[in-house]
């Protein structure tokens, strides 16, 4: 089993004051569990970052100005679809970011003993649950980029049609749910008082 734990090394700077995450000041005694741990959590969030980033610069290329003194643009196809897959890539890696920093989290609030088989098992609600976080629209949110992960994931084409060979499933617009993504993963660094990609213990 392949072991990728050499991007960069997750501190703790005050074991005895810090937030759930064990980042910055203020708020909640730190698990005596926690300690320094290696990690590429920020990896992943900068991958996906970096993807969403890409997404709209290459949305942007495919767009021209209308005619002369129209406010009409020019949406001009993209054959390799670039938007498109860097959106997926931000979908995805936004997902490995959310379970790598939930399991962080709650080991380091609650201990390792805490996190048990069924706990790694459950959706992103149950461990954000777990973590004292009832914010609705957050869940929401989270319960929308689990599905989409999922369906991303776990792609079952022929389920999506029915008997008389219609489509049957649900459309979706990947840089909607990008955005959808990127606002779970930025209300997520919020809630728990968390760094961004540029500020991670280990960076420097």
């Amino acid at each position: 089993m392949a072991v990728f734990r050499l991007a960069g090394v997750f501190g703790v700077p005050e074991a005895a004051q810090c937030r759930y995450s064990g980042w910055g000041e203020g708020g909640g005694t730190m698990n005596a569990e926690y300690r320094p741990t290696l990690t590429n959590v920020r990896v992943y969030r900068s991958i996906a970052d970096d993807a969403y980033k890409q997404m709209w610069a290459d949305m942007d290329a495919n767009v021209r100005p209308g005619r002369e003194g129209s406010d009409c643009v020019v949406k001009i196809f993209d054959p390799e679809q670039l938007s498109f897959k860097q959106a997926m890539i931000s979908v995805v890696f936004t997902c490995v970011w959310l379970e790598a920093t939930l399991h962080l989290l709650i080991v380091g609030n609650i201990g390792r003993n805490a996190y048990t088989n069924k706990v790694d098992h459950s959706g992103y609600r149950d461990k954000l649950n777990l973590l004292d976080c009832w914010d609705e629209e957050l869940l929401r949110h989270v319960d929308r980029l689990q599905q989409v992960r999922r369906e991303l994931v776990h792609e079952k084409a022929h389920f999506e049609y029915n008997d008389a060979g219609e489509f049957a499933g649900e459309l979706r617009i990947a840089q909607d749910e990008a955005e959808n993504a990127r606002a779970v993963m930025l209300t997520v660094e919020k809630r728990f008082g968390l760094p961004d990609g540029r500020d991670w213990p280990g960076n420097g």
